[in-house]
């Protein structure tokens, strides 16, 4: 697995404005946690919405507009940090 932070500089208030990605070797998305900016986060999963992948493609960290957009890769622990906030809320 691979982990990654992105970070998207946009005025829309019904889109995230940063994500954080587990990435299979396959470019499967299998988690994703996504917060927005009036402070709500959303935790997904991709065996809970019966899938194998949260985004429409493979992911491809080349892929993204870096306009746009950062994307950095993260450490596991990082990423298991705030998969486990949806615990504490």
């Amino acid at each position: 697995m691979k982990y990654y932070h992105a970070a998207w500089t946009h005025d829309l208030p019904d889109e995230p404005v940063w994500m954080a990605y587990e990435v299979s070797e396959d470019g499967n998305v299998t988690r994703m946690v996504e917060h927005f900016a009036v402070g709500w986060t959303d935790y997904r999963m991709a065996t809970r919405e019966e899938c194998e992948n949260l985004i429409d493609q493979p992911f491809d960290p080349a892929a993204f507009d870096e306009e746009a957009m950062t994307l950095r890769e993260i450490t596991p622990d990082w990423f298991a940090g705030l998969w486990r906030k949806q615990d504490a809320s």
